[in-house]
Formats: structure tokens, sequence, C-alpha cells
């Protein structure tokens, strides 16, 4: 089952990679600056909201939780679990509660 969903998630990737090495596309992003805004303010955020140390800090708290949430999920998530062995119907429930939970966060 591990094998099944690591070649699922990894073939993906590595098809992409592949291609993306051997036919690169060169794609000028200017060309995305020149289309037009339909609205008429660009946002309602006040300028405070764009300066660069706002915008790092973001970035670091974003990329410090995600991290976080990652190895909870990926690592610890699993290893809860292998203590439960075949997991009772009402233990599944449980788990399944808090993934649908996790799942529409």
């Amino acid at each position: 089952m591990l094998a099944g969903n690591l070649v699922s998630i990894l073939t993906g990737g590595i098809v992409h990679a592949v291609c993306s090495m051997l036919w690169p596309q060169n794609y000028d992003w200017s060309s995305t600056k020149q289309i037009t805004v339909v609205e008429k303010e660009k946002t309602d955020l006040p300028v405070e909201e764009f300066k660069e140390e706002k915008l790092i800090s973001a970035k670091v708290w974003i990329v410090k939780w995600g991290i976080g949430f990652t190895v909870l999920i990926v690592i610890l998530w699993p290893i809860l679990s292998l203590p439960a062995g075949e997991f009772s119907k009402g233990y599944f429930y449980f788990w399944a509660v808090i993934a649908i939970g996790w799942g529409t966060i």
C-alpha cells in the first residue's frame, strides 16, 4: 500500500521535472504586467500590508507553521496510530472526524 501511494504521488512530480528539463519554456512574465486591471481599486488593503518587513515576517510565519504542520501530518500522525494496531469502530470514527476536520480547515 505504501509503495503504491508513493508511486502515485511521486510519478507526477518526476514526469513534470523530466518534461520541464527536456522541453523548457522560457516565458516572459513581463507580459502579464501589461494586463489591465478591471477593478477600480487594486486592493482594499492598506499600503502598510505591502511593506517589505511585513511581507518577510508573514513569509517566516507561513514557512514555520507550514513545515510544523507538515511534520505533524506526515510523520507524527501515522506514528501515533501505530500503537492502536487494528482500529475499532469507535477509534476509526475518532480518527475520521479529526481527518475531516483538518481537511475542512
